[in-house]
């Protein structure tokens, strides 16, 4: 089960604002949700949101890894009513009730109006393709294959119908030099071979696409299960988003 644990304070290093960090207490995949074929996932953006923030003020972006936080905001306790507080006092605080209301009085003051950082994907997408730039390979590669979740949202169809985005969130040159980008960051590691099919698959680049997936054929040289799938959409010069796993 995913469970929250109470969100860390930090202090922006650019502006000094305050904001609240979410931090998992357990996660675990459901692993029934619907997946994409550019391996998007509803679960994907929970993790985002525990890794990478920006600040609510100035919308620097951050990492966790580079910061500690200034302290830990617990949850506000539900009120301790008179007959409640009177039995706490006379037999001892056994559930924990004042002694959770007196952890709250002691929490600073400006923490417990601070905003929640906000969310990678509500950031500037310029601002993100300008960091791009500037980021190691680890980290290129996590806001690249954003960027690129992010760019196929307007073909992303939730679990009511709806689309995630109603217009792209880029524009198609921005989008495929994202997509060009993030292809080179995965070919210097020779990493994830299906998604660099996928990638030439939506950037067109149909016989490049077919040549890798020949890679991942089994030890008698076929393609099987979702490989053989890609396989047909690339033979019909499909670039469209795909699923390949319903919630159905």
């Amino acid at each position: 089960m995913t469970r929250f644990a109470p969100p860390a304070v930090y202090k922006c290093p650019s502006c000094g604002s305050l904001f609240t960090w979410a931090r998992f207490a357990s996660f675990r995949p459901m692993g029934a949700g619907t997946t994409w074929s550019d391996g998007g996932e509803a679960e994907s953006g929970l993790v985002d949101m525990c890794s990478v923030i920006g600040c609510p003020e100035c919308s620097i972006i951050l990492w966790t890894d580079d910061y500690d936080p200034v302290g830990i905001l617990p949850r506000k306790p539900p009120e301790v009513g008179p007959l409640a507080r009177v039995i706490a006092k006379w037999n001892g605080d056994k559930h924990g009730h004042l002694n959770a209301e007196q952890t709250w009085r002691d929490v600073p003051a400006e923490w417990k109006v601070v905003e929640p950082g906000r969310p990678l994907r509500e950031l500037s997408v310029d601002s993100k393709i300008e960091l791009a730039h500037m980021l190691s390979h680890s980290r290129g590669l996590f806001l690249r294959r954003h960027l690129w979740w992010l760019s196929n949202d307007h073909e992303r169809v939730l679990d009511d119908g709806t689309r995630c985005r109603r217009e792209p969130a880029m524009s198609n040159t921005a989008r495929e030099e994202n997509m060009m980008a993030l292809l080179e960051l995965l070919e210097a590691n020779d990493q994830a071979p299906i998604l660099r099919v996928e990638l030439l698959r939506m950037l067109g680049r149909f016989d490049e696409a077919i040549a890798l997936l020949k890679h991942t054929a089994n030890p008698i040289g076929r393609l099987v299960g979702k490989n053989l799938e890609i396989q047909s959409w690339i033979l019909d010069s499909d670039r469209n988003l795909k699923v390949t796993r319903s919630n159905s």
